[in-house]
């Protein structure tokens, strides 16, 4: 019965990066934001009118986020290198999300911790 009044919608290939069962969930989240393009980056602002307070690395980022997850999705890649790709990307995104919006909160910036901690 379910199968007959639900929406069928299209597949969209780059849940595969963001929902895996190997994933921290706040790491997927933002990921998640992003592919939505509903995180609120300087890049996102700039159409609302406001202004940007400073930038990453000395320009206006602009991630092609189709491009980067056509690109991790059409390799060959074993299940355990895939697993890491993937947590990469999301470790990737998060941390300069974090450094970001500490830079524009004037938190300054981080200095350097382990990777994935939270000091």
């Amino acid at each position: 019965m379910y199968t007959l009044v639900r929406q069928q919608k299209d597949k969209i290939p780059w849940t595969k990066l963001v929902w895996f069962s190997q994933g921290v969930l706040r790491f997927d989240f933002i990921t998640w934001l992003v592919f939505q393009d509903r995180l609120a980056t300087g890049h996102r602002t700039c159409r609302w009118g406001q202004t940007v307070v400073g930038t990453l690395f000395g320009v206006e980022p602009d991630p092609d986020w189709e491009i980067t997850s056509t690109q991790v999705l059409s390799g060959s890649y074993d299940r355990l290198t895939f697993i890491l790709l993937r947590r990469v990307l999301q470790l990737t995104i998060y941390f300069i999300w974090r450094e970001r919006n500490a830079r524009k909160h004037d938190k300054g910036r981080k200095t350097g911790g382990p990777a994935g901690s939270d000091d």
